[in-house]
């Protein structure tokens, strides 16, 4: 195994830096559980991970006006992070951070 050079070090801590904000804005979704067995997700906005988004039970209503969401209240909603749209970019971030070190690795120099 071979020390990492300048430019490696910097794409490395690049990547990390990148992936942390991705992590300090992640996307959320609500959530509904309702007695009769309901289980309902829709996507929310992206907003920073120590202030969530409010759930706008009025934009729900308009996304999908089946009799499920009528008569509940805010209080049977929760807001989450949605893990699978937030891991998503870190996949091509973490791709493209292997090949640019790959790519900047320093020649080997055989006999030294």
């Amino acid at each position: 195994m071979h020390e990492m050079n300048r430019r490696q070090t910097i794409i490395l801590l690049s990547g990390l830096g990148i992936t942390v904000l991705l992590f300090c804005i992640p996307p959320w979704k609500y959530t509904l559980y309702a007695p009769n067995q309901i289980h309902v997700e829709i996507p929310g906005p992206y907003a920073l991970i120590f202030t969530p988004p409010e759930v706008p039970l009025t934009e729900i209503l308009r996304i999908d006006t089946s009799t499920y969401f009528h008569g509940l209240d805010r209080d049977k909603w929760s807001v989450k992070i949605d893990l699978l749209r937030m891991l998503l970019p870190v996949i091509p971030i973490a791709v493209l951070i292997i090949v640019l070190l790959f790519l900047f690795r320093t020649p080997k120099l055989y006999g030294s």
